[in-house]
C-alpha cells in the first residue's frame, strides 16, 4: 500500500515538473540582438571605379585620303584617346538607313580591341533615343570611321561598322568632333606608313616602319591582399574556412598564388540571367571598385554549346596592352579574366598588381617592323601566319619580387588559338633555326 503513495506522489511530481518546463518554453522571451536578414554583407573597396570609356576603348586609329584609301597612315597609344574622347563626349544623331554620303578629305577608323555589342555603344556614345530601337542586338562593333562629306561640311559623319568593315549604322553630328582632330594630328610625328595584312580571323594594320616612340620603363609596384575579396565573392563571408592560402565554403575556392594572382571558381546554380558579358564584367568590377590599374578590354570568346563566356580586360601602359609571358597562372599578371555561365561568374582570375610610380629613368627602344619580324619568325620553321589571328605592339612585363618593381619592354605579339606570345621570346627560343637558315644549313 505504502509503496502505491509512493508512485503515485512520484507521478504527480514528473507532471508538475513536466507542466513547468513546458510553461518555461512557451513563455520564454530570448534576449538576442536584432538582425536584418536581409542586410548584405559590407562590399571591399578594391581601388577606384570607372567609366565604361575608360576601359572598351579603341587601341588604333588608321587614317587615309578618301580617293586613296591605300594610302595609309596610323597610330597607336595615347594618341588614340583624344579623338575617342571627342567622339565620346559628341551628341551624335542615329540615322533611320545606310545611305551615307561619300566622304572627302581625310576618312578615320578607330578599332576596338574585340568586337562589341551596340548594347555597350549606345552606352559609349551619346546616341539619340529616336532611332535606337533600329539597332539590333546581334550586330557586333569593330571599328568606327569618322569622315566629313562633300556636300555636308557642317556635318562629321560617323560610321559603326562590323569585323568584315561592313557599315551596320552611321551617324550624324557637330563639325567640330572632326574638325578639331583633323587639323591638330594633321602633322604629327606620331602617324607612321601602314599596310592592311590578312590573317586567320580578321583584318590587321600594321606599320612600314620601326617604332621610335616608346622606352624600356620600370615601376614599383604594390599587391592588394586577395582576402579583399572574400566579402565579394562569397554570399556568406561567415561560413568561409581558410587554410593552405584557400578560402572555401564548400561550393566556391578563393586563393592565391604568391600573392601576384587571384582565382576564384564556383559551381553554377542555373540562376543566372542573360546579359552582355561584356557590361555584366564591367559592371561587376566596377561595383567593387577593382580597377587597380589602366585597363582596356582585350578579348570576347563565346561557347554557345556550354552556355559560357570569356570576357578579358588587360592592364595598358601608354594606350598600349601590356603581356605577362609567365607559365600559367602567372600570365594573369596582366589580365583581369571572368567566365559566366548563363549570366553567372563561374570563374574570375586577376592581377593583384598595383603599378606605382617610376623606380628608375626609362631610356628609348626602337621596335622593329611587324613584317621583318614576321619574316624572321617564318624562318624559325615552327611560325605559321595562316594560323595567327592577331599582331600587335605592346609591353611585356618582368617583375623583381625583391625590389617589387616591374618593368616594361616594348615589342611586337602575336595570338595564335586564344594564346598571345612575344616575338622575342619567340626568335629567342628557334633561335638557332634562324642562325642555320643564315648559314645555309638546314
Amino acid at each position: 500500500m505504502r509503496r502505491e503513495i509512493v508512485k503515485s506522489i512520484a507521478l504527480f511530481l514528473l507532471v508538475v515538473v513536466s507542466l513547468t518546463l513546458t510553461w518555461c518554453i512557451w513563455s520564454y522571451q530570448g534576449d538576442y540582438a536584432p538582425t536584418n536578414p536581409s542586410e548584405p554583407t559590407k562590399i571591399s573597396n578594391i581601388a577606384s571605379a570607372k567609366p565604361i570609356s575608360d576601359v572598351i576603348r579603341p587601341y588604333q586609329i588608321v587614317r587615309y585620303p578618301a580617293d586613296q584609301p591605300k594610302d595609309l597612315v596610323g597610330m597607336l597609344g595615347n594618341g588614340v584617346n583624344s579623338l575617342y574622347k571627342l567622339l565620346t563626349d559628341a551628341h551624335l544623331s542615329i540615322q533611320p538607313n545606310l545611305e551615307m554620303p561619300k566622304p572627302t578629305g581625310n576618312v578615320y577608323d578607330l578599332f576596338f580591341p574585340t568586337p562589341i555589342s551596340t548594347t555597350i555603344i549606345k552606352d559609349l556614345f551619346q546616341l539619340n533615343s529616336t532611332n535606337a530601337s533600329t539597332l539590333s542586338q546581334d550586330w557586333l562593333i569593330d571599328r568606327v570611321q569618322l569622315y566629313q562629306a562633300k556636300n555636308s561640311k557642317d556635318t562629321t559623319y560617323v560610321v559603326f561598322m562590323d569585323q568584315n568593315g561592313t557599315p551596320k549604322f552611321y551617324a550624324k553630328g557637330d563639325l567640330s568632333v572632326f574638325d578639331k582632330y583633323d587639323k591638330s594630328v594633321k602633322d604629327s610625328s606620331n602617324w607612321l606608313s601602314y599596310t592592311k595584312k590578312r590573317l586567320k580571323d580578321r583584318e590587321v594594320y600594321l606599320p612600314n616602319e620601326p617604332i621610335k616612340t616608346v622606352s624600356v620603363e620600370s615601376h614599383l609596384y604594390s599587391l592588394v591582399g586577395f582576402d579583399a575579396f572574400k566579402t565579394i565573392l562569397f554570399s556568406n563571408p561567415r561560413q568561409v574556412i581558410y587554410s593552405g592560402n584557400t578560402y572555401s565554403d564548400g561550393v566556391s575556392q578563393l586563393s592565391s598564388h604568391q600573392k601576384l594572382v587571384m582565382q576564384y571558381y564556383t559551381v553554377s546554380s542555373g540562376s543566372g540571367s542573360n546579359g552582355d558579358p561584356i557590361l555584366q564584367s564591367y559592371k561587376f568590377i566596377n561595383g567593387h571598385k577593382g580597377w587597380t590599374n589602366s585597363f582596356n578590354i582585350d578579348d570576347y570568346t563565346s561557347y554557345p554549346a556550354k552556355g559560357q563566356s570569356q570576357v578579358v580586360f588587360r592592364l595598358t601602359e601608354n594606350g598600349l596592352p601590356v603581356y605577362s609571358m609567365d607559365a600559367y597562372p602567372y600570365d594573369y599578371e596582366s589580365q583581369i579574366s571572368l567566365v559566366w555561365n548563363e549570366g553567372e561568374l563561374i570563374k574570375f582570375d586577376r592581377t593583384l598588381i598595383t603599378v606605382g610610380v617610376s623606380y628608375k629613368p626609362s631610356y628609348p627602344k626602337e621596335v622593329t617592323t611587324p613584317m621583318d619580324s614576321i619574316e624572321l619568325l617564318k624562318k624559325t620553321g615552327a611560325f605559321n601566319l595562316s594560323s595567327i589571328s592577331d599582331f600587335r605592339l605592346g609591353y611585356e612585363m618582368t617583375l623583381d619580387q625583391d625590389e617589387a618593381s616591374i618593368t616594361y619592354t616594348p615589342g611586337w605579339f602575336f595570338k595564335k588559338d586564344g594564346t598571345w606570345y612575344s616575338v622575342t621570346d619567340f626568335l629567342n627560343k628557334y633561335s638557332n633555326s634562324i642562325e642555320e637558315d643564315k648559314g645555309g644549313g638546314t
